[in-house]
């Protein structure tokens, strides 16, 4: 999944703290940081102001299949382009509740599978589950039943998810290779997945345990 937008909430005693702003909350706007792949203009390589070696382009984001394809069956949260296609699938919107034409997330390079944005599981039952991360709900197989995997946001369905342990494989926007490990902090991730939020961020410490930001400026 390449990175498009992130919009983790970095307010500290905010509610929806280390998870996704509400985009009723009147400094929404604020607390959203453009990624690599942003379509707002003006953003491209050269406007990658924390550097694009410290910059993450691309993310795992393994496993989503057709709806209907057991626990791992993701459905989209957005309509297809298609009024009426022939072979229509189901998407499932933020409460829950079935739509009869849905984008085909499964789909090689369907753009709402292509690049999305970094937030967390926001459709989660509960704000504990919100917290946004590497990895969510990755546990059991199929998603808690406070975030389904079917549940868009929550496990392989639009956030950074691998099945192997420890953490996903990411490229940078140099062309390197990392590996985030799935207890880094929400605001660290967010920082990474930035291209100009000011700061630069330690990944090369196994397991991080205190994340470490540092001034751009």
């Amino acid at each position: 999944m390449f990175v498009a937008i992130t919009d983790i909430d970095g307010w500290e005693g905010s509610a929806t703290f280390k998870s996704r702003t509400s985009t009723s909350d009147a400094g929404y706007l604020s607390q959203v940081n453009a990624g690599m792949l942003s379509c707002d203009p003006g953003h491209g390589y050269r406007n990658v102001q924390d550097g694009t070696s410290n910059t993450v382009l691309v993310l795992e984001d393994a496993g989503r299949a057709y709806p209907s394809v057991a626990k791992i069956g993701a459905y989209s949260s957005r309509p297809g382009p298609v009024a009426n296609p022939v072979d229509a699938v189901q998407g499932k919107g933020s409460s829950g509740s079935l739509f009869a034409n849905g984008r085909r997330v499964f789909a090689w390079a369907d753009p709402d599978a292509f690049a999305n944005g970094v937030s967390g599981p926001s459709n989660a039952s509960s704000q504990q589950s919100r917290v946004a991360g590497v990895n969510n709900s990755a546990s059991p197989f199929g998603g808690p039943s406070t975030c389904p995997w079917d549940l868009n946001n929550c496990g392989p369905n639009d956030e950074p998810l691998s099945f192997h342990n420890g953490g996903i494989n990411v490229c940078m926007g140099d062309g390197s290779c990392r590996f985030l490990t799935s207890n880094i902090d929400a605001l660290v991730l967010k920082a990474v997945v930035s291209t100009s939020d000011g700061s630069t961020v330690t990944l090369d410490e196994e397991p991080i345990s205190e994340p470490k930001l540092s001034s751009n400026s």
